[in-house]
């Protein structure tokens, strides 16, 4: 029974590491071409590996990572040109106590540190700032910073990482130029044709167009006199009108069902009987839309209920293992 458990526990876990891998990569989406500022998150223990490779090593970490966020701006600058190349800015404040600055870095958490070269965008005097701007291989990269502290006469060595992206320059230099949009982007969608519904004159027309109406019926009744005698004749008289059929009526519909209400033509002998009612019988178009959404609903219902009847017989073997090993 603990094997089970052990078992299905261990399935558990597998599909949520699954779905949460996959997820990731979903959102995971690298930068267009533009200018974004990013949250710059200094680290004195390498936060993948946990390697700290400054000399005063893991006991110095209460007094290391204070020195690393003062060192550090909050902020950095994330340029993409369109050729998809990623620039760093990166501003480092206490420029008045640091010498010797240099930089490597890696493309993961896990990659091997490369040397980079960089340029020097801009220094405030007055708040003892500089901006380094160095290229990267993607916006998920960690820098190696190094520079020699002058009061604590030895060099000083941590790690950058950035996340946050979010549109915009703040106060850095830029040297990246956005591309203008594509002709593809300028197109504007036009609105969608504007269709009647089905029950539309234009649909009565065409119903109509194929069906011969009876509009009026006129009961005259004359009345004929001779000298040797006096006849009443009543005559029955029916006019029917019929609707052109022509090119501007004819609707094709797809897909669809139309029923027509006429009643059609009635026809009654001389004494006014009714002798044959042709009525226009629902002109119905059949198609296979319904048949197709009644299948998919079929196969959905199948395997909902595929589904259910799988879990209960899982937990209901798991039961019945567990009642007969307390038996």
């Amino acid at each position: 029974m603990q094997n089970i458990s052990k078992k299905i526990f261990g399935i558990l876990c597998s599909s949520l590491l699954i779905f949460f891998s996959m997820a990731n990569s979903v959102t995971a989406k690298a930068l267009d071409n533009g200018i974004y500022t990013a949250k710059c998150t200094p680290y004195y223990i390498h936060p993948v590996t946990g390697v700290v490779e400054d000399s005063g090593g893991t006991e110095s970490q209460g007094i290391g990572q204070p020195m690393t966020d003062s060192a550090t701006y909050p902020t950095a600058l994330i340029e993409v040109d369109s050729n998809g190349n990623i620039y760093a800015t990166v501003r480092l404040s206490l420029m008045d106590n640091i010498e010797n600055v240099s930089f490597m870095v890696q493309e993961n958490g896990n990659a091997p540190f490369n040397d980079v070269s960089y340029d020097i965008m801009q220094e405030d005097l007055d708040n003892n700032t500089t901006d380094f701007r160095m290229q990267i291989p993607n916006e998920n990269c960690y820098l190696r910073a190094t520079f020699y502290v002058v009061p604590m006469g030895r060099d000083v060595i941590y790690y950058i990482g950035f996340s946050d992206f979010q549109s915009g320059s703040a106060d850095f230099v830029t040297s990246v130029e956005i591309a203008p949009p594509t002709e593809e982007e300028h197109i504007v969608q036009e609105p969608d044709e504007i269709t009647e519904p089905e029950n539309s004159i234009e649909t009565t027309m065409a119903i109509a167009a194929e069906t011969t109406i009876t509009t009026t019926e006129i009961t005259t009744t004359t009345t004929e006199t001779t000298a040797s005698e006096s006849t009443v004749a009543e005559t029955t008289e029916t006019i029917t009108t019929t609707v052109p059929f022509t090119e501007e009526t004819e609707i094709i519909k797809e897909n669809s069902t139309i029923e027509s209400n006429v009643e059609g033509i009635v026809m009654f002998d001389e004494n006014g009987v009714e002798l044959k009612n042709l009525s226009n019988q629902p002109v119905t178009e059949n198609t296979d839309t319904e048949n197709t959404e009644r299948k998919n609903h079929f196969g959905i219902a199948v395997g909902v209920i595929a589904g259910v009847i799988v879990i209960i017989g899982t937990v209901s073997m798991i039961f019945y293992k567990r009642k007969k090993d307390n038996k």
